[in-house]
């Protein structure tokens, strides 16, 4: 009788230890996934007028073409787009070089921007606040997307600490999807710059981030 439960055991152990084995490694593995992080390093090469050349690549994220928010203490934060085609699957981007503005190149930061998505509210989306030879005129970059209700020639009510103007865009945007646009808006600060999309049920503010 000992004898057969002691058999029992082993066996139970034995067809268990693998389940144990499968279920470490599954975990260790969504450990490893979970503890992935987004890399980005850069440095400076060179210098061209006001401007610093950087070089800089981006390490551990997945996407297709993927767009880096740029941002230093004389750069209002623009994009820049790897558009090589290729899926980036938690794997390396080649080396990239672009001219940043900047007083002091450390205050260059460059960041993975989120890919756009309608959500389920209207919304805005400040693409970019880029200065023009305009003294304090600047030509914003936004996106407006409709989520489950179609937007009809929507109205944007556009402020800044110079002016406020309503901006009519004529244009149908179907459920679901967005669409580019751009105005130019005059401001002594372009932190002052703010959207606001005008809905028959509510608005919806968009300001500038520029972190």
């Amino acid at each position: 009788m000992n004898k057969i439960i002691l058999a029992t055991i082993l066996s139970v152990i034995l067809l268990t230890t693998p389940f144990a084995s499968v279920s470490a490694q599954s975990s260790d593995a969504q450990k490893s996934k979970k503890d992935t992080k987004i890399t980005i390093t850069h440095k400076v090469t060179g210098t061209v007028g006001q401007k610093s050349i950087i070089l800089f690549k981006a390490c551990n994220f997945s996407q297709i073409n993927p767009e880096f928010r740029i941002n230093s203490d004389a750069e209002l934060g623009f994009i820049y787009k790897l558009s090589d085609g290729m899926s980036y699957n938690n794997s390396c981007t080649p080396d990239m070089m672009i001219m940043v503005k900047a007083k002091d190149p450390k205050s260059i930061q460059i960041k993975l921007e989120p890919r756009d998505k309608a959500g389920s509210e209207p919304k805005i989306i400040i693409k970019t606040i880029s200065p023009t030879k305009i003294p304090d005129r600047f030509q914003v970059v936004f996106k407006i997307c409709a989520a489950n209700k179609i937007l009809q020639n929507p109205t944007v009510y556009v402020e800044s600490d110079e002016t406020e103007q309503l901006l009519s865009v004529i244009s149908r945007i179907g459920k679901g999807s967005c669409q580019t646009r751009d105005v130019m808006v005059f401001a002594t600060d372009p932190s002052t710059i703010k959207f606001e999309l005008l809905t028959d049920k509510k608005s919806v503010k968009s300001e500038p981030t520029y972190n």
